[in-house]
């Protein structure tokens, strides 16, 4: 490094920008709470008995998801209002007229981005994911849906299908062709009240036109002998897609735990690409964060000195809505099989990182 550059400006400069990023954060996840307390509180108005304390317990779980979802927003534009106070305050008009190049006072915040993006993985993607679990959880126990599903570590599954006059618990050994067929399963039906009903076990059932097919069945009832049919039709209002939907969702498993329960999603005969994606974009997390930041510093340090702060932010949100957009789009492509599902996760930030090292050039910040 040049002369100049000691420890104590790293450690200001990478103080400066942690507060620039802390300071965001409370901005951005103070807009989210409220809409997201907005919407539950409007879901809950149509509800009896319920609790007014729920809405916000509800909120509090889901918050450290949805910071994880907005941190790149944060680091794009906590990036652009660091650099933009310190070229108001004089700061880098100091540091630039000690000799120093951007390459170097730039790496603190670089540390910072690189620390940040393994703390969330490390410790926050946990915490999220453990919250997150918590809160559907509830929000399924007031608002259930026609069915909920569980795969278990052998790898069989369970089905829970709520019927108007009966509810029906489906245990089955293997899944085939997406949820379309089941093999060896046993059906507990319950009448309304919770009485016990029936059980029925058959070698292979499939999900037609709203109704199961079942073959080779041995029905047994309470109080009667056991009958054996070679066809019994079930009515049923799920659909594949339905059960495919009732399983645990990737944003509620750790990233100790996700790996694990895709190679379970693939024993069980169900698809994983929502799974897989997630965990690509789980482990390209630090590197979009990176990224984000190698985009938003040469805007910064260029336009800061011409143009005031508010523009900065209004370039910045331009830019993360522009971004939002194509990475649900290269999403979309990924999970219909169009382009493989690393690309998918990793095109945005490779995208963003080479667009940042190319305004860095073109700048002449480097």
């Amino acid at each position: 490094m040049r002369k100049g550059f000691s420890p104590t400006l790293a450690f200001y400069l990478g103080k400066r920008y942690l507060t620039s990023l802390f300071l965001t954060t409370i901005v951005l996840s103070t807009l989210v709470f409220i809409l997201e307390i907005v919407e539950i509180s409007r879901k809950l108005g149509a509800k009896e008995g319920i609790e007014s304390t729920l809405g916000l317990k509800l909120v509090l779980l889901k918050m450290p998801d949805m910071i994880l979802q907005i941190v790149p927003f944060v680091i794009l534009l906590g990036t652009l209002i660091c650099f933009a106070k310190l070229t108001k305050d004089q700061e880098l008009t100091a540091i630039r007229a000690c000799g120093l190049p951007a390459r170097q006072f730039l790496i603190p915040p670089i540390i910072v981005c690189l620390a940040i993006g393994a703390f969330n993985i490390l410790a926050v993607n946990p915490l999220a994911a453990t919250m997150l679990k918590q809160y559907e959880h509830i929000h399924n126990e007031i608002f259930p849906g026609s069915t909920q599903g569980l795969v278990t570590s052998g790898g069989q599954i369970w089905l829970k299908q709520k019927e108007k006059d009966r509810d029906i618990l489906i245990y089955a050994q293997n899944v085939i062709n997406n949820g379309h067929e089941l093999e060896n399963a046993t059906l507990f039906i319950f009448n309304a009240d919770g009485s016990f009903k029936m059980r029925i076990d058959t070698p292979k059932m499939k999900l037609k036109e709203q109704r199961w097919v079942l073959k080779d069945v041995v029905k047994i009832e309470p109080r009667k002998a056991s009958k054996k049919q070679p066809i019994y039709i079930l009515p049923t209002s799920l659909k594949p897609e339905t059960i495919r939907n009732s399983f645990t969702s990737p944003n509620t498993l750790s990233v100790w735990q996700l790996h694990k329960f895709i190679k379970l999603l693939k024993s069980t005969g169900f698809p994983s690409q929502k799974h897989e994606l997630y965990w690509q974009k789980l482990m390209a997390s630090p590197a979009l964060i990176l990224a984000m930041f190698l985009l938003a510093a040469p805007f910064s340090l260029h336009f800061s000195r011409s143009r005031g702060t508010g523009v900065l932010l209004l370039l910045g949100l331009c830019f993360g809505f522009l971004f939002y957009f194509f990475t649900n789009l290269v999403t979309t492509q990924g999970l219909s099989g169009a382009i493989s599902l690393a690309v998918a996760a990793w095109l945005p930030t490779v995208i963003a990182g080479f667009l940042g090292l190319a305004f860095f050039l073109h700048f002449r910040e480097e």
